[in-house]
């Protein structure tokens, strides 16, 4: 196998990983779910990110 091309290899260049939610975050948006409409943990986690805060959204629009 050929060695890896120093363009990818650099240590200046943080490479490859997961990027995840900021779990702070992630534990605000299931605890106002929670509180708000009464879903379990499992439910709001099945949600993606993005319809997590559509949900929150609309009921931050609702309770003004």
């Amino acid at each position: 196998m050929p060695p890896m091309p120093t363009r990818f290899s650099s240590r200046t260049c943080p490479g490859g990983g997961v990027v995840s939610y900021p779990a702070a975050d992630l534990q605000a948006e299931v605890a106002f779910l929670s509180m708000q409409v009464h879903w379990t943990l499992e439910e709001i986690l099945t949600l993606e990110h993005r319809d997590r805060n559509r949900w929150i959204d609309q009921i931050n629009d609702l309770t003004e």
